[in-house]
């Protein structure tokens, strides 16, 4: 739907000049010809248009794969061609021309533009297995790592740095990768002494992601979001690359801190700066870039520690926050939102409102929209290493195609997942195997039910382990327990969460638009109470201090292909109007329907 219908298919129409430029090919800078924002040319960096075009282009890679809609990979295909064309012999594929290349400049922007590009390359490699994509990334890859290090020159010990130079640290996210596949340990030794330049150079605007401040438990976090929650995932694979004590302390830390500033919807605070602020419902707001660093950072650490709480941490972020910034039909996001939104009316520096562009603040956040989902698909299923076996890590309707020790093992998982709690999965292997399959137990689930015909079953930790000789055909069916709880929020009400989800109350609204596109069916919105419309409510903790005396009911019918763009499932009860102090009857819905544009989710008790 996104790419037939929404900005993800068209964002090269809706945003040419920041998207469409060709920064990696023939539209790169060069001396007195800048590749700028038209928007914002007088100030902007002349690296945003490379983390936008880059970052745009590694989501629609990924989103035309997943979906396998045909049209779409062609024309993913065509990019990776052009850029693979586009390689100069000596391997550099990045957004400047010779003479401007590996500048100690405090605009540049070379590592961070070419991590959101090759992270698009290194996923097409992924998903189509050209081997010819991995090696153009290992050379371009190769000639960065000629240009910095010991003895050659500092990528961030530079005098007053932009958001560039911060962001470059995220060029780990591909060697880590890179490293993965190839085993070729100068990635890995380039991306420990990328974070040690990282740590000593660095003034204060990025030191949130410093070893020196993480192990500082009682140090705010101030910098810029992103920056914050994507460096997070780095000191978490310096770690698990070198031993180091004090990197383990600091990652850590890293996801200790985080929860400071969480709101019950699984975002946390970015205004654009966390400005160690509390996670206000109603006041402080979120950045949908830094909602999806956030997720890659807890999904990096899933896959690496195995910790299974946070998966709940990715599932909250990608069923509520996540969906609740969305535009009905993917046709535009919020850039800075809020959990309970009373209106949306262009605040926080005209980034409260909904765009398929954003151009008037930065082309960032609607290109790392691309990119969310197919982050969280890319999680669902990890190879289970000690065990040997397969992980089902987050939950969702999906085919795995993969190998257990040599054999090629298919897996259907069938689900309505997070609107229904019962999971199945059909395993078949190429002939007959044992191994163990590994399924996540969500914390909210107290009495999860397995059952698998002739297998072992058994609970470590947060994990079922069912164990038998599989073939083809056999099913493993899951049914969670699901129950209403309260979630209480830094203001001292509480949302009320069932399952993976999330609830509010709707709060009628008008749309007025305040700008539209020469690309039919887009525009810039802002949302407005309805007349008479009424919010004031109090759950009544008189009936039940958990449940409140609401009770699950099924929706009207809704298409389950596209479950947020309905209302599946609701809460209906009765809840305190804090004006007359009488019950009257309501319903919640989930955060993440598109239904929801004006929401409460948080309410006194």
């Amino acid at each position: 739907m996104d790419l037939r219908e929404g900005f993800a298919g068209r964002l090269d129409q809706l945003a040419p000049a920041e998207v469409a430029g060709d920064i990696f090919g023939s539209g790169r800078n060069k001396p007195n010809q800048a590749n700028r924002p038209t928007a914002r040319s007088a100030w902007a960096h002349t690296w945003w248009n490379g983390e936008s075009e880059g970052n745009w282009r590694t989501g629609y890679i990924m989103m035309a794969y997943l979906s396998e809609e045909n049209e779409a990979r062609q024309k993913a295909d065509e990019y990776v061609r052009h850029i693979l064309n586009s390689q100069d012999a000596d391997g550099y594929i990045g957004v400047y021309s010779p003479e401007l290349r590996y500048s100690q400049s405090p605009d540049n922007g070379e590592l961070w533009t070419q991590a959101c590009i090759l992270r698009g390359l290194v996923a097409y490699y992924e998903l189509t297995g050209e081997a010819a994509v991995l090696d153009a990334v290992e050379r371009a890859v190769q000639r960065t790592m000629s240009s910095y290090g010991p003895g050659k020159q500092t990528a961030f010990g530079i005098p007053k740095p932009g958001g560039g130079i911060g962001h470059g640290l995220m060029f780990t996210d591909v060697l880590e990768r890179v490293f993965d596949l190839t085993g070729k340990p100068a990635y890995r030794d380039f991306g420990l002494w990328l974070y040690q330049d990282f740590c000593a150079g660095v003034p204060p605007m990025f030191q949130d992601a410093t070893v020196a401040a993480l192990l500082d438990l009682d140090r705010q976090w101030q910098n810029h979001g992103p920056h914050t929650y994507e460096c997070m995932r780095v000191p978490l694979w310096a770690y698990f690359s070198s031993g180091r004590e004090d990197l383990g302390t600091a990652y850590q830390n890293a996801f200790i801190k985080v929860r400071r500033y969480t709101y019950p919807s699984g975002a946390a605070v970015s205004m654009e700066n966390i400005g160690g602020r509390k996670p206000d419902p109603t006041e402080t707001f979120y950045e949908y870039c830094a909602m999806k660093e956030l997720l890659v950072s807890y999904s990096s650490g899933l896959q690496k520690t195995g910790e299974a709480e946070l998966g709940d941490r990715v599932e909250r972020i990608i069923f509520n926050a996540a969906q609740g910034a969305r535009a009905p039909g993917g046709k535009a996001i919020t850039y800075c939102t809020c959990d309970n939104r009373y209106r949306i009316d262009g605040g926080v520096g005209r980034r409260h409102k909904f765009s398929p562009v954003h151009a008037d603040c930065a082309v960032c956040c609607v290109p790392n929209a691309t990119q969310i989902m197919s982050h969280y698909v890319r999680g669902m299923w990890m190879a289970a290493a000690q065990e040997e076996g397969l992980a089902a890590t987050l939950y969702g309707p999906c085919v795995v195609q993969t190998k257990v020790r040599g054999t090629d093992v298919r897996l259907d998982e069938e689900t309505q997942y997070p609107f229904s709690p019962d999971v199945g999965v059909t395993v078949s292997p190429e002939h007959p195997l044992e191994f163990p399959i590994l399924l996540r137990n969500p914390e909210w689930s107290e009495n999860t039910r397995i059952t698998c015909e002739g297998a072992n079953i058994h609970r470590e930790g947060d994990y079922f382990v069912v164990r038998k000789v599989w073939n083809k055909g056999d099913e493993v069916r899951v049914e969670f327990s699901e129950s209403i709880a309260p979630l209480p929020a830094s203001n001292g009400e509480m949302a009320v969460q069932r399952g993976a989800l999330v609830y509010s109350l709707k709060i009628p609204s008008q749309e007025q638009e305040t700008k539209t596109y020469n690309v039919p069916g887009f525009a810039d919105t802002e949302d407005f109470p309805r007349e008479g419309a009424q919010w004031s409510y109090a759950l009544d903790g008189r009936q039940s201090s958990v449940n409140f005396g609401l009770r699950a009911k099924a929706g009207p019918s809704a298409n389950m292909q596209y479950p947020f763009e309905g209302i599946p499932l609701r809460l209906g009860g009765a809840m305190v109007n804090t004006i007359t102090g009488k019950l009257e009857p309501v319903e919640l819905i989930p955060m993440g329907s598109s239904q929801a544009v004006l929401r409460r989710e948080t309410f006194p008790v």
